[in-house]
């Protein structure tokens, strides 16, 4: 409960978190924490709406790093090597750019690795219309 109130409040937030990013009004942020056995991770996912003129790709990003973190401080006491992964969008659609799929730098636009921690690869989401 307490990564995913970070996830939304981040989300939320990101104009204040990220130097020249704009204060955009989200609608809607939608987090789901799924465990994983082998590594042993957490993948987190995040899909973010508004109905303005722009993408949320940022806020989607920014709840997942924020969720991340915040399961890496609650479970330090427990597991202190832990690792956070990859973080990358995955499909976006609306925005000035329509749909398109995400996927990290360098991975030739490849559907995005899981997203997890601790010692995962993070999935966000891009923002969904309805």
């Amino acid at each position: 409960a307490t990564a995913h109130l970070a996830a939304v409040m981040a989300a939320k937030r990101t104009g204040e978190w990220i130097p020249l990013a704009h204060p955009l009004r989200v609608e809607a942020v939608d987090v789901s924490f799924t465990p994983v056995a082998r590594p042993a991770a957490v993948a987190i996912e995040c899909r973010v709406r508004t109905t303005g003129r722009t993408g949320v790709e940022m806020e989607a990003l920014t709840a997942v790093a924020a969720a991340a973190l915040t399961l890496v401080d609650m479970l330090k006491a427990v597991d202190r090597p832990m690792v956070i992964g990859d973080i990358a969008l995955g499909v976006t659609r609306g925005g000035g750019s329509g749909v398109g799929l995400g996927g990290a730098p360098g991975r030739g636009g490849a559907p995005p690795r899981r997203t997890a921690t601790p010692g995962a690869r993070p999935r966000t989401r891009g923002p969904r219309r309805p």
